[in-house]
């Protein structure tokens, strides 16, 4: 297994890239460079920021072409890059990515080729053979092991769907496969942010089932009693500002 050094900088990543002897000469100016942009457009600490695996993924979540100022070709080639000079200088281990065939008894597990099926499982497949796991002994352990290594080893915007995707396609092949068990993986949740938290505290459901109280500018304007776009009923002794009519 690779090692992890995640206090590496910036900046001691580019000077690492710079003698690295495997690379030639136009793959490390397009690292260097792709690493250069992205500390530039999304890390405000600069070079001399720690390059710490799950605070990428973290920043992928929200970043785009359009905030790099490049195209989206540009963009995903920055990535890409930036993921190989990573995993180059042993910051990220990549978890679930291989360079050797599986052993025998995963290879005959592993859904056919290009399918959905396989891309959403293959990672998982790869990093059980890795540590020697028994396909009929796999429990939602091993999903949680496989979970933490994505989060601390690789750079993936959401980590967690990965680990739902291979949960759901592992349990699909339980119901083919006497041998091995279905799994019931309680994966963590992220609460969803909203621009408006803190300004309401009641939730949709409660807001929806008040009656709408807001008075028209023009008396009459609306008659409904149910239905209001604002989201609630109408109250009958009220009539809906809300100019839904």
């Amino acid at each position: 297994m690779v090692s992890v050094t995640s206090e590496m900088t910036y900046f001691v990543l580019i000077k690492k890239l710079q003698a690295h002897t495997a690379l030639n000469p136009v793959q490390r100016r397009q690292m260097i460079s792709a690493v250069k942009c992205f500390n530039r457009c999304f890390e405000p600490r600069g070079l001399d920021a720690p390059i710490r695996p799950i605070e990428i993924s973290k920043i992928l979540q929200r970043a785009s072409a359009a905030k790099a100022n490049i195209s989206e070709r540009s963009f995903s080639n920055m990535i890409s890059l930036l993921r190989r000079a990573l995993h180059l200088c042993s910051v990220i281990e990549q978890p679930g990515r291989h360079s050797k065939p599986l052993s025998p008894r995963w290879a005959a597990l592993l859904p056919p080729r290009n399918t959905h099926a396989r891309c959403r499982i293959s990672r998982f497949f790869h990093t059980a053979d890795r540590h020697g796991w028994d396909p009929k002994a796999i429990t939602a352990e091993h999903f949680r092991i496989f979970h933490a290594e994505l989060e601390r080893g690789a750079i993936l915007k959401k980590p967690r769907v990965v680990v739902v995707q291979a949960v759901r396609e592992w349990n699909k092949l339980a119901e083919a496969v006497e041998e091995i068990s279905p799994v019931k993986y309680d994966h963590p949740t992220p609460v969803p942010t909203s621009p408006f938290a803190g300004t309401n505290t009641q939730s949709p459901s409660s807001r929806n089932s008040r009656p709408c109280t807001r008075t028209s500018p023009i008396p009459g304007s609306c008659q409904r009693t149910t239905g209001c776009r604002c989201g609630r009923q109408a109250s009958r002794r009220w009539t809906c500002g809300c100019g839904c009519s």
